[in-house]
């Protein structure tokens, strides 16, 4: 899927946010357990305001990968399912990412395919997605990472 990715016109990236050494799409690598050659446990808890991040992830989050794209002021490469009537397509479709988004594309149905090793955690009982897939490539607004209480008034 990198070398698709790429080809596409996408660039390269520097971390996969969301990965375990045998799916691993970078060098480096976040993962959701402490497995052998992650840079760190729980990707959320780590900021994504340096290098470029991948970002395949559990669909159902995708609301919570756009948060910590913002709050860092993230440049990341994401895949998301067409599924247009979620919360987290609305987001994306509003101004305020449009101005965020460099590049972006489509991946028919069948792009995809589950890993061997945790094929039966991915698309439930297939193994390939069947849905057509957006890829984004955002980019730095430069409004760089929002700490609490900066510019803000305590109540």
């Amino acid at each position: 899927m990198r070398v698709l990715l790429e080809e596409a016109g996408l660039g390269s990236w520097d971390v996969d946010r969301f990965a375990a050494a045998h799916n691993t799409k970078a060098p480096r690598f976040n993962s959701l357990f402490a497995t052998e050659g992650a840079e760190a446990v729980d990707a959320f808890s780590q900021s994504w305001s340096e290098g470029i991040s991948f970002v395949l992830h559990n669909f159902n989050q995708l609301g919570r990968v756009l948060d910590h794209v913002e709050r860092d002021d993230a440049e990341a490469v994401i895949v998301m399912p067409e599924w247009t009537r979620r919360a987290f397509w609305r987001r994306i479709e509003s101004g305020a990412w449009r101005q965020r988004v460099v590049l972006d594309f489509y991946l028919e149905p069948g792009a995809i395919e589950a890993n061997a090793e945790n094929e039966e955690h991915c698309f439930i009982g297939r193994d390939t997605f069947n849905s057509r897939l957006r890829v984004m490539r955002t980019k730095r607004l430069g409004g760089g990472r929002r700490e609490l209480g900066h510019g803000r008034h305590a109540r």
